[in-house]
């Protein structure tokens, strides 16, 4: 019996394989029409500024989410086992 749940994983290597061709078979775009979209255009041109945004305060909270996402991680692991 065919699950909708294969259905699915069947779609999404359709949609990859679309992409993916798409990529191979079209010219990459020039660099101006891309600049400042990704994460490695933005950071090579406003890496210090990027880097003295982050005070204490924004560390402190990052660790904290990450702690409690850590936390409730482990504690579900060891409690559906």
């Amino acid at each position: 019996m065919f699950s909708f749940l294969y259905a699915t994983g069947l779609l999404f290597l359709a949609s990859v394989l679309i992409v993916i061709g798409a990529t191979l078979l079209t010219p990459p775009p020039p660099e101006e029409k891309w600049r400042g979209l990704t994460y490695q255009s933005v950071y090579a041109e406003a890496g210090d500024e990027l880097r003295q945004s982050w005070d204490w305060g924004n560390k402190l909270l990052a660790n904290l989410v990450l702690g409690i996402i850590l936390a409730i991680y482990i504690y579900f692991s060891f409690w559906l086992s």
